[in-house]
């Protein structure tokens, strides 16, 4: 089994740019807090109907 690289081991040209999903770190952010508020609002929701399971994966 070959060892798992970590990011700053890998050459730039086969990594992800980041930039192209998010323009600066304070937008990444952002979207991290959203997420987190929604994941955090809907933790110990229980999904009971089959609308309520397709919001969920539309949100």
């Amino acid at each position: 089994m070959q060892e798992r690289l970590t990011r700053s081991q890998v050459p730039v040209e086969e990594t992800w740019n980041l930039d192209d999903i998010f323009p600066s770190v304070e937008a990444w952010e952002a979207e991290y807090n959203a997420v987190a508020g929604l994941i955090g609002a809907s933790r110990n929701t229980k999904v009971d109907s089959e609308k309520a399971r397709k919001s969920c994966l539309s949100a």
